[in-house]
């Protein structure tokens, strides 16, 4: 079948069963566009007779010079003179607003045309337009003027009549697909990529609008792309900035940073993530920005602290808003331990991030210069763990060279210092593949012979608490930080059992003893852990707010260690209290007091009032009431997973203000800083080898959208 055939073949199978005359006669159709924020979609409705006659209030846009009627007219046509582009807030009513922009041609660059705000919002269904100043409360009652009894255009032709797409279409397709990753080098992957999907959609929603057409006719040159890559992003960021600014000017969100350097061209950048948990309760993260570093400054803390208040007052700016200096003060930043990075963030408040201090731990524990050292009777007593492990590097190495590595079902991984976990995964790939390899070379394979295969079972049970507690907080898609008390329990209490283990001299003839190592590295591990991974009281406050564990007995009462996280909890809700006007003084004036006492200052009332003469028990109340509500949450019990905690904070607003806010605040810390080092995997894709000179602003702006894009998908 030639290509005129296929085309003929494609355009009967998706023509409708009315003809056009009939479609026209029965209802107006019409089409528009509209413009979301990652994606153009295509948009088919009916537009009623009587629809342009039922609106009779005529307004102006200043902006633009039409009047509503005109507006809405245009949209209905979908001409493109008018389109509507994805409104940010929180109110589920902005999933069935948008906002209406007005494309203005731009004679210097017709690729290019502006977008000019309108005074309007219009429903995305009936086109129906409402100022942009009109209330939530009214939006969400507005009611489309098309019936249930009235048909749209998607109950005739392609809705209604789509046909299944024959058999010799979809093997095309494959082979398409083929020729796309082959000629492009693309990854089979490519095709279920969100891009990919949406820009096909388009494709094909096109195609059926406006008929076969050249594809050349349709794609922009590159070099547009490329100009309105960072236009994109400078308007979406101005956006979300403007959006998270009141959140961080009210202390709601934290922020990770990290910096890394490209592979090629060897230019150091840094990337700020924010987190934060919006009005619905639900945790984000997103790439804030990502900036070159001058490649005549040194990384010292003094440079990189310029550097990043240049870059908040930068994204300031972009949002139009004041302050920048101040931004950087009510954020809570989790970053590494690098000694430029805590001396840059010194006067800020900032947490160290969990993840590292584990591998810190680890690092320190498999030092080589601890396993080596001698004891009192000048033996090496971990001098086995060091056999052990340079056996193990050494079976992997000869594995890879020699191509039997590919013979196993599970591939062998090496350890590699600056990777996490990758000691523990070395020993799991090792303990796995034995039966394979010795298929292979046999049960006397040489390399084998020196591996105890139970002081690496003993190994690998040693290490696992430290890869579950790691890969646990380095997530970012729910609350974390209050995991990091319990982590730290959790692997506290077990290298007290190896520290306690009671140990068998007896037998002479076990060549090593598996126990005194054990309890060796044990005894050093708690050594390290307490010294290395200091808590926060943001990590102590952080259990109080899982519900379970609001009694915090993983902590000392004899200490006095309970008494000192109530009370730094307390002080919290009392500023929270103060700051809402809520002070023991407007409790104070509002009690049946003697006419001739004198009034008390607001600061005399809060500092004094309980000793005042004269104060009654109802008074007393509604100045603790910060207390009460604390007393109600630790006496009632609760059983929150992980997954519950923001969905049961979100439910206590009403009852308990003060502690909804503490929560709010919080739990939007993440416990690692693994978001920032996340974009370090994105940008290696982003700066590759036929683009490694990339400009930054290009790097930023690529980064930003696809956090963008990614997490408003």
């Amino acid at each position: 079948m030639d290509n005129s055939q296929d085309r003929d073949l494609l355009d009967r199978s998706l023509s409708p069963v009315l003809t056009p005359e009939d479609l026209i006669s029965s209802i107006g159709s019409s089409s528009t566009q509209i413009l979301d924020e990652n994606q153009l979609y295509d948009v088919s409705f009916a537009s009623v007779s009587t629809i342009n006659s039922q609106s009779t209030d005529v307004q102006h846009a200043a902006s633009t010079g039409f009047s509503k009627i005109s507006i809405k007219r245009r949209l209905l046509k979908g001409d493109g003179e008018f389109i509507l582009v994805q409104h940010i807030g929180n109110s589920d009513v902005w999933k069935k607003f948008k906002n209406v922009m007005h494309i203005v041609p731009c004679p210097d660059d017709p690729d290019s045309p502006e977008q000019s705000s309108t005074d309007y919002v219009a429903c995305v269904s009936c086109m129906e337009l409402y100022g942009k100043t009109t209330s939530t409360a009214t939006l969400g009652r507005h009611k489309c003027k098309m019936t249930s009894s009235q048909n749209t255009i998607e109950t005739y032709g392609v809705f209604k009549n789509k046909k299944r797409l024959p058999s010799h279409v979809k093997y095309e397709t494959i082979n398409k697909c083929v020729k796309y990753c082959s000629l492009d080098i693309r990854p089979m992957s490519a095709i279920k990529g969100l891009g990919f999907c949406e820009i096909s959609q388009f494709f094909l929603d096109t195609g059926a609008k406006y008929g076969s057409t050249d594809l050349n006719d349709i794609l922009p040159h590159p070099t547009t792309v490329s100009r309105h890559i960072i236009s994109t992003a400078t308007k979406i960021r101005k956006i979300f900035f403007k959006e998270v600014y009141s959140l961080i000017d009210g202390k709601y969100c934290a922020s990770t940073c990290d910096m890394w350097t490209d592979n090629y061209k060897k230019n150091n950048y840094m990337t700020i993530t924010i987190h934060f948990i919006d009005d619905q309760w639900l945790l984000h993260n997103r790439i804030l920005y990502t900036g070159q570093y001058p490649s005549h400054e040194t990384k010292t803390g003094e440079n990189i602290k310029k550097f990043m208040i240049n870059a908040f007052t930068q994204l300031t700016e972009i949002a139009e808003e004041n302050n920048s200096s101040e931004l950087m003060d009510n954020l809570t930043f989790v970053t590494d331990q690098g000694t430029n990075i805590v001396n840059a963030l010194r006067s800020f408040k900032r947490l160290n991030c969990s993840a590292h201090l584990i591998n810190t731990v680890l690092r320190n524990l498999f030092d080589i210069k601890f396993l080596s050292h001698t004891d009192d009777s000048g033996s090496v007593p971990l001098q086995p763990i060091i056999h052990l492990l340079n056996e193990c590097k050494n079976l992997v190495k000869f594995m890879k060279i020699s191509g039997k590595n590919s013979q196993l079902s599970t591939v062998l991984v090496q350890e590699v210092e600056t990777r996490w976990n990758t000691r523990l995964l070395m020993l799991e790939s090792i303990q796995k593949s034995l039966p394979e390899i010795i298929k292979i070379h046999g049960e006397f394979f040489c390399r084998l012979q020196n591996i105890n295969r139970d002081l690496l079972q003993s190994l690998i049970t040693f290490l696992k608490i430290f890869k579950s507690a790691s890969d646990e907080l380095e997530g970012d898609k729910k609350p974390t930080i209050q995991k990091v008390v319990l982590f730290k329990c959790l692997i506290k209490n077990q290298l007290i059992k190896y520290a306690n283990l009671e140990i068998n001299n007896l037998d002479e003839d076990v060549e090593v003893n598996i126990d005194s190592i054990m309890k060796i590295l044990g005894n050093k591990a708690l050594t390290i852990l307490d010294n290395k991974f200091q808590l926060s009281d943001v990590h102590e406050i952080a259990v109080f707010l899982w519900p379970k564990f609001k009694m915090l007995k993983m902590f000392s009462e004899e200490n006095g260690e309970r008494s000192r996280i109530l009370g730094d909890i307390e002080l919290r809700l009392l500023k929270f209290e103060i700051e809402d006007g809520e002070k023991r003084a407007n409790s104070v004036t509002e009690t049946n007091i003697n006419s001739n006492s004198q009034e008390l200052t607001s600061k005399e009332a809060t500092m004094f009032s309980e000793w005042e003469d004269g104060v009654d028990e109802r008074a007393q109340q509604s100045i603790y009431k910060y207390k009460k509500e604390l007393e109600s949450y630790r006496e009632e019990n609760y059983d929150i997973s992980d997954d519950q905690i923001l969905d049961f904070w979100s439910k206590q607003t009403l009852r308990f203000p003060y502690l909804t806010k503490l929560a709010r605040q919080i739990l939007a810390i993440p416990a690692s800083s693994a978001s920032s080092e996340r974009s370090f995997s994105v940008a290696g894709r982003v700066i590759e080898q036929r683009r490694s000179c990339i400009d930054g602003s290009t790097v930023d702006a690529i980064l930003f959208l696809n956090s963008h894009f990614s997490n408003t998908k």
